[in-house]
């Protein structure tokens, strides 16, 4: 499995997107990785496993570098430690071939990803008062 270079439509949707729609897309990203290495598990194909758990690996660490703990509160504190498990959970999926850590990470992920599309759903201003970014992009929660 060779990885897949965004394409022009997929490169201006990420460079247009509002921060809240980012969240969303990094949510979507660790999901396509862990679903395409729970798939490289099954076929055997362990360094496109490893490849894809890297890069859900990253996404995740990514999520959790947008926290905004002083502005989030309890509940940044919280996503802090559940992002801190999935990457713990990762890691023992890359190393043990665990397929059930990563099913694990993908229940947790797609509820939190889920919640997430729900947030940005019902406040149609949500783009407005998306969290100030910190560098490219912030989550505030």
């Amino acid at each position: 499995m060779s990885r897949q270079h965004p394409s022009a439509y997929q490169t201006t949707e990420i460079l247009t997107a509002d921060p809240g729609r980012l969240i969303l897309l990094l949510y979507d990203g660790a999901l396509r990785a862990l679903r395409e290495a729970r798939e490289s598990l099954a076929r055997g194909q362990h360094m496109e496993k490893f490849e894809c758990l890297d890069r859900a690996e990253n996404i995740v660490a990514e999520l959790m570098g947008c926290l905004d703990e002083e502005k989030g509160g309890e509940i940044a504190r919280q996503l802090k430690s559940l992002y801190a498990y999935v990457l713990k959970r990762i890691l023992d999926a890359n190393l043990k071939g665990d397929e059930k850590a990563i099913d694990e990470c993908l229940r947790i992920l797609g509820t939190l990803r889920d919640a997430w599309q729900t947030i940005l759903q019902k406040k149609p201003d949500a783009n407005a008062s998306a969290p100030s970014a910190r560098g490219a992009l912030s989550a505030t929660v």
